[in-house]
């Protein structure tokens, strides 16, 4: 759980990515913390951009992992209702569906 809410934050990725020397600061354009090149370390712009995509990928990673983790949970307790507490495949639960099952009686209504 908690490796997708760091994906979804994006930036501890983006600093992982990271491989140039700087200072960790906030920049507004990013709206958020980056690490910025250090003086001769290149385009900061473009640097600025990679760091971007880092996060733009940490963060759809993140979504996928709960896309993931959602669906084999819906399966896993599918395939638990279904087979392990036997309520499907039975001929009593398809008599009842097709209605053909026992008719209950009607004595639980009392007139007074």
């Amino acid at each position: 759980m908690w490796a997708i809410i760091l994906l979804l934050n994006g930036e501890y990725v983006a600093c992982v990515m990271t491989d140039w020397k700087g200072v960790y600061v906030f920049d507004k354009e990013l709206n958020r913390s980056w690490c910025k090149p250090t003086e001769g370390m290149g385009n900061e712009k473009e640097l600025r951009e990679l760091t971007r995509k880092y996060i733009q990928r940490s963060q759809v990673s993140g979504y996928v992992m709960i896309f993931v983790f959602a669906a084999l949970t819906i399966i896993l307790l599918g395939i638990y209702d279904c087979c392990i507490r036997g309520k499907c495949d039975t001929s009593e639960g398809q008599d009842r569906r097709d209605g053909q099952g026992e008719a209950l009686p009607l004595n639980s209504v009392n007139n007074k």
